[in-house]
C-alpha cells in the first residue's frame, strides 16, 4: 500500500471483510505518514457515523468506495472535519447505498494500529498485555492491539496456536479466525486452523465456547473435548481427545501425571511418529508421575520409564515392542 491510498482495502476493512495481508497493508501505509493516520481515523469516523438496514457487504464496499473518492477531492479538509461535515458525508453515503446501513466492524480496535506477529521458522511465544501467553506454531500469525479494552479482548488467527488466557470474569478473550469464533474467561486450549478441511480447537482446562461462522452451530467445551468445524459447510462436531497431547507441540517438556504404561505409549507414539505395540500382559496398576524432555532420545525415555514401571523394550520391524 505504501503510500498510495487504496479504495478496495479500506472498503473491505470498514465492512470487515479484509484478510490480513489487508491488515498488513494498512497498517505500512499509517505508519507511513503522519497524515495518513489522520485519514485513517476520518474514514473510520464516518464509518462510525453510519446507522440503519442491513445491505449487503458488496453494496457497501462499493458505496464506501465512491464516497472515499468523494473525499479524496477534499484532502486539506480532512483534517478539520466538524459534525456538520461528518453528518453531511453520512447523509450521502445513505443516499449513495440507496437504503440505511449498519457497518460490520469485526475488527473492534479501530482507533489503535493493530500488532502482527507472525512465527517463521520456529515456535514463537507471545505474552499480551492482559498476561495471556500464545504460543505461534511455525508459519501461524497473530493479530491484536497493543492493549485491550474493557469489554472484550479479540485477537485473529491464522494458523495453528496454543493459548493460555489469562482469567477475567467480567472481559472475555475472543480468538476469530476465518471460520470459527471461540470465547473464553481464562483457559488453555489449541487453535488449528491450517487444515483445508476442517478448524480444530481442543481444550486442555477450563472451558470455552466455539461458535462456527458458516452455520448457526455452537458449542460449550469441557477439557479432553475437541470441537471440528467443516470448513465448507460450517458444521460442528464434537469428539473426545487426550487433553495431555492437545498442543503438545509448544512445550518442550512432556508431563505425565499418575499415567499408565498405554497412556504413556499413547502419547509417546504421538510425538516421536512411532508404532508402539503395548503387550496385553503388562499390568496398567503401575503408573508413572513426571517429565521427560522431547528433545531426548526415544531410549532414554523407555529406560527411564523402567525404573517406575516394571517394562521392557524390544524395537521391532517397524514397531516397539513394549513387554
Amino acid at each position: 500500500m505504501e503510500n498510495s491510498f487504496n479504495q478496495d482495502i479500506m472498503a473491505r476493512y470498514l465492512t470487515g471483510n479484509c484478510t490480513h495481508d489487508d491488515l498488513s497493508q494498512l497498517l505500512a501505509w499509517i505508519k507511513a505518514a503522519p497524515e495518513n493516520m489522520e485519514r485513517f481515523e476520518s474514514m473510520v469516523g464516518l464509518h462510525e457515523k453510519v446507522a440503519g438496514l442491513q445491505v449487503s457487504d458488496a453494496q457497501k464496499q462499493a458505496a464506501l468506495r465512491r464516497l472515499m473518492r468523494r473525499i479524496e477531492g477534499e484532502k486539506p479538509a480532512l483534517r478539520r472535519l466538524n459534525s456538520r461535515r461528518w453528518i453531511g458525508y453520512a447523509a450521502l453515503f445513505l443516499v449513495t447505498i440507496g437504503l440505511g446501513a449498519t457497518l460490520l466492524f469485526n475488527h473492534r480496535t479501530s482507533h489503535k494500529q493493530l500488532i502482527t506477529a507472525q512465527a517463521t521458522t520456529a515456535i514463537r511465544k507471545i505474552t499480551l498485555n492482559d498476561g495471556t501467553q500464545v504460543w505461534l506454531n511455525k508459519g501461524a500469525k497473530l493479530t491484536y492491539p497493543p492493549s485491550f479494552d474493557e469489554k472484550e479482548r479479540t485477537v485473529s488467527l491464522v494458523g495453528e496456536a496454543y493459548f493460555n488466557v489469562k482469567h477475567s470474569h467480567d472481559v472475555p478473550f475472543i480468538v476469530e479466525s476465518r471460520n470459527a469464533r471461540v470465547k473464553v474467561l481464562g483457559t488453555e486450549f489449541n487453535y488449528n486452523t491450517t487444515s483445508e478441511h476442517a478448524t480444530a480447537v481442543s481444550l486442555v482446562r477450563g472451558s470455552v465456547e466455539v461458535r462456527s461462522n458458516k452455520s448457526n452451530d455452537q458449542m460449550v467445551l469441557q477439557p479432553g473435548q475437541q470441537a471440528n468445524i467443516d470448513n465448507a459447510t460450517g458444521r460442528l462436531r464434537v469428539k473426545e481427545v487426550n487433553k495431555e497431547i492437545a498442543g503438545i507441540w509448544h512445550s518442550d517438556i512432556i508431563t505425565f501425571h499418575n499415567a499408565n504404561i498405554r497412556e504413556i505409549a499413547d502419547i509417546i507414539s504421538e510425538i516421536y511418529h512411532v508404532d508402539i505395540a503395548v503387550s496385553p500382559r503388562l499390568s496398567l496398576h503401575h503408573t508413572y508421575s513426571g517429565a521427560i524432555h522431547k528433545s531426548a532420545a526415544i531410549d532414554s525415555i523407555f529406560s527411564q520409564l523402567s525404573l517406575t514401571i516394571p517394562i521392557s523394550y524390544t524395537h521391532g520391524k517397524d514397531k516397539i515392542i513394549l513387554k
